[in-house]
């Protein structure tokens, strides 16, 4: 049974499936943004991250509403 709490942590996995776009699409958008967390051993070929709720729902809403694009 759900409860409508929402996960603190997000893999782009995760977010890939949940918003229906590509893994690279995510890890492009994602990585170097503020406060996601790059896990897993250093030095590593394929890092994983973790996303914070937070920064998801940011990035979200970002991606949902983008800037106008200028007319020429």
């Amino acid at each position: 049974m759900l409860t409508g709490v929402a996960k603190e942590w997000y893999s782009f996995s995760e977010i890939a499936a949940e918003l229906g776009v590509s893994h690279s699409t995510v890890r492009n958008r994602f990585r170097r943004e503020p406060d996601v967390l790059r896990v897993g051993a250093p030095g590593s070929r394929r890092p994983k991250y973790a996303v914070p709720a937070s920064v998801y729902a940011r990035v979200k809403l970002s991606m949902a509403n983008p800037p106008p694009t200028p007319r020429r």
